[in-house]
């Protein structure tokens, strides 16, 4: 009976979902002159009190290195990186200023392809920070596609957007002779579409309503899905942990969006809720990719 509840509210969430508006594509002019962009208003937490711990130290976390970038997934989920894999380094968008890599790791068994992409968005730390993490993965089987961060320049200038102040998950399928988000989808697509992956996890952040933007949804922790009927028992499984509301209706030239339905290729959107502090954020990521793996036969 839970089950069969966790099936019909999710359903309901897919069928009452918005579907965000696509941004209207640019004329090709020169590109334009690089701008600063404006600061986001930043959510704001409250710090824990006195004594008491954070949800990341509650959860084993607080021994990490102080700095993020010194995080290895042994730190998060030593399982995960536990044996050997073999690696392959493949570049992106070869040869132009946009050039990015795909690492990607095999198991010794067969089995599915899995395609993460993280940081389409450049701020959404957790989703690129995890994806990074990813890349020492040592599946059991099948093989593993890390691209992250996507929107490189983004990540490095902590910015949603790419260096023209172009929305990059609003650019799919892309264009090669585009402006930069552009050029820069039509690779990532073109990449996924070569490797035909069984699922492509795109993985995010989500702020939540913001003072300049009140109309926002507050996501929180999410998973978005486009069709789910191809993969129906992953998604209830996920649905039915009770941590994540299952939404629909991805936006017009997203990853999500675009690669299901051109492609026909599965992927599930991630959004972990940025008032929560970055370590359990990548924990939450980190854990969602896992279980996905495990669906899969992967480790």
């Amino acid at each position: 009976m839970r089950r069969l509840t966790a099936i019909c509210l999710s359903l309901a969430l897919l069928l009452t979902a918005g579907c965000a508006a696509r941004e209207p594509a640019p004329a090709k002019p020169s590109p334009a002159p690089e701008t600063p962009a404006a600061a986001e208003p930043q959510t704001v937490t409250e710090p824990p009190a006195a004594g008491e711990q954070t949800p990341a130290a509650a959860i084993g976390l607080s021994a990490l290195p102080e700095e993020p970038s010194e995080w290895t997934l042994a730190d998060f989920a030593p399982e995960l990186c536990a044996g050997t894999a073999a690696e392959e380094r493949c570049a992106v968008a070869e040869g132009t200023e946009w050039e990015n890599t795909v690492v990607v790791r095999r198991g010794a068994a067969e089995g599915p392809t899995l395609y993460i992409v993280g940081g389409v968005h450049g701020d959404e730390t957790a989703g690129w920070t995890a994806a990074n993490l990813l890349k020492e993965l040592c599946p059991r089987a099948g093989t593993v596609c890390v691209l992250s961060p996507a929107n490189t320049y983004g990540a490095e200038h902590d910015q949603r957007k790419t260096r023209s102040q172009r929305d990059l998950n609003r650019c799919f399928p892309g264009d090669a002779e585009g402006w930069d988000a552009e050029q820069i989808a039509a690779s990532i697509y073109a990449d996924i579409a070569a490797r035909q992956p069984a699922l492509v996890l795109d993985l995010h952040e989500t702020k939540g309503p913001q003072a300049d933007a009140p109309e926002r949804d507050d996501l929180r922790n999410a998973i978005i899905v486009y069709d789910v009927a191809p993969i129906a028992d992953l998604v209830w499984e996920l649905a039915a942990e009770g941590e994540l509301t299952l939404l629909g209706s991805p936006p017009e030239g997203s990853v999500n969006r675009t690669v299901s339905a051109e492609l026909g290729i599965p992927v599930i959107t991630l959004e972990t809720w940025r008032g929560e502090e970055l370590s359990l954020r990548v924990a939450r990521q980190l854990r969602f990719a896992e279980d996905v793996l495990r669906f899969y036969g992967m480790l």
